[in-house]
């Protein structure tokens, strides 16, 4: 969860923010996990939000495919020039987190049934400071449906979002697909904004991103792993409808490429 944590910042951030070594990530839920990035000090390459970003989804992918859950520093490299590293540990005492680390809204309400939850939070603003919608909260009904996900592709899955989505500046969203391999599966999700009569009422790239580090705690605490249905609104308007479903990996001539990642124990 400190990589949730750690993108749900980042996504704030413009793609080319430098990001340095004293930002530091952990999850108040999971405060035994300290996450950061560090850039090679003889790199000509900079470490922004758009590296960091990617290191973190490569790590902690690498970890679920090896099912190696411990201390370990990830480097990266950039046609042959190492950018930097991103740095799993343990923290017996939790990092104190600066204003950007601490998550944009920490009061959440959730309501869960046997086949949904319903989540309200608080929405997300504008960096430009202009609301986007004349509600202050959001809420989000998830229906999970029979066919079950395994824990791993569930969380790559809000991972691999989250970063595809971050750097946008809140950038309204009309539709948005996304098809990737995570770990057992294939998944495919797509999420359609609804029409709707105010203009006043968008979805932007944020919006999805908060509700996508909400679900990250919800289906963790639940337990609950599997295919769904999303739909989003903000004071009785629907924003947005979404979908999340998987297929088998097709086979691809030549095996599995290589890992690009060099692992070490730290």
């Amino acid at each position: 969860m400190a990589c949730v944590a750690a993108l749900h910042a980042l996504a704030v951030l413009d793609r080319d923010s430098t990001v340095s070594a004293d930002e530091k990530w952990t999850h108040p839920d999971y405060p035994g996990v300290v996450l950061y990035v560090a850039e090679d000090p003889k790199s000509p390459i900079t470490m922004t939000a758009r590296w960091a970003t990617f290191l973190i989804n490569a790590g902690i992918r690498d970890m679920m495919l090896r099912q190696r859950y411990e201390s370990a520093i990830f480097w990266g490299w950039f046609r042959d020039v190492r950018v930097g590293s991103a740095i799993f540990a343990s923290s017996r005492r939790p990092p104190r987190l600066s204003l950007l680390q601490r998550p944009q809204d920490v009061s959440m309400i959730i309501r869960t049934g046997a086949n949904h939850t319903t989540l309200t939070y608080g929405r997300s603003r504008s960096r430009t400071g202009i609301e986007l919608a004349t509600g202050d909260t959001i809420h989000a009904e998830v229906t999970y449906l029979e066919k079950a996900m395994d824990r791993r592709d569930s969380m790559i899955m809000i991972i691999y979002l989250m970063m595809s989505l971050g750097g946008r500046d809140y950038e309204p969203l009309k539709a948005y697909q996304c098809i990737f391999q995570a770990i057992t599966v294939e998944v495919r999700t797509i999420w359609n904004a609804a029409p709707a009569p105010p203009k006043t009422y968008v979805i932007n790239s944020m919006d999805l991103v908060n509700f996508l580090a909400h679900l990250a705690v919800v289906i963790l605490r639940e337990r609950k792993f599997a295919e769904m249905n999303v739909v989003i609104s903000d004071d009785g308007v629907v924003l947005v409808r979404g979908a999340v479903r998987t297929r088998p990996i097709s086979p691809k001539p030549g095996g599995t490429l290589p890992s690009t990642l060099d692992v070490s124990s730290a």
